[in-house]
């Protein structure tokens, strides 16, 4: 079973490289074949967290996906808790393609009542806000808690980005009525173990969702019942069928 990670923006070559293995170390399974793509042009705007960030991702990761599925590939998972053109994705390959927020989100109305976002900045709060209402998930959600620090400030300041977290994912619990945690930002996987671990040393027991280890997960588990989008719901584009043609 082979599956792609789409990454939304620009990585180069050597860290490319690097992610794919940390991937693998992390997320990899017997079955579970994973390769990584990224955008091949430079970055159009400075900031990841905006609306036009998010628009000039689409047309790469349409590009990524069309090759993805020419190759042979199984499913595709696109690197962004935003979810950028995964519907766009859906009608333009038939291979079956997850984003990591509503899937995130959707597991989390699997494991308990109410679920809070750990989110980096006041884009993504206002952002998944607006995510869950649209989903039609508002109502199991608690709060989006922000550790202020933008998505590619996290590794460099990891030990405040521990810290950050830690307070958050507390906030949620304690004064927001969460009873289940979703890391929002898929830079955030690398701390999920610590984080936990902070948690059960306050007695917060709580499902601590790492978005990429469900998503894969999740995909994995389409791919092996059989199972894609809806033809119905995204029916294919022309750019889609000349592709398959």
């Amino acid at each position: 079973m082979q599956v792609r990670v789409l990454e939304a923006f620009v990585v180069p070559e050597p860290e490319l490289q690097a992610l794919a293995g940390e991937l693998r170390t992390r997320y990899g399974r017997d079955d579970l074949d994973l390769s990584v793509a990224a955008p091949a042009r430079p970055p159009e705007v400075e900031a990841h967290e905006s609306m036009t960030a998010l628009s000039y991702a689409v047309p790469e990761l349409v590009r990524n996906a069309l090759e993805a599925e020419a190759e042979g590939i199984d499913g595709l998972m696109v690197d962004c808790m935003a979810d950028p053109g995964i519907e766009v994705l859906r009608e333009t390959v038939s291979i079956p393609v997850l984003g990591p927020g509503i899937t995130s989100m959707q597991v989390a109305t699997l494991l308990g009542r109410r679920f809070s976002l750990l989110v980096t900045t006041d884009f993504s709060s206002r952002y998944f806000h607006e995510y869950a209402r649209r989903t039609r998930l508002n109502a199991r959600l608690a709060s989006c808690r922000q550790v202020d620090i933008p998505p590619e400030q996290l590794q460099a300041e990891s030990g405040h980005t521990l810290q950050a977290l830690t307070e958050a994912a507390v906030q949620a619990v304690e004064s927001d009525g969460a009873d289940t945690l979703i890391l929002c930002c898929t830079g955030f996987a690398p701390f999920s173990a610590r984080l936990g671990e902070a948690l059960d040393a306050r007695g917060l027991s709580v499902p601590l969702i790492d978005p990429f280890a469900v998503t894969l997960n999740a995909l994995a588990m389409l791919i092996h019942s059989g199972l894609s989008h809806s033809g119905i719901a995204f029916p294919a584009t022309a750019i889609s069928a000349q592709h398959r043609h």
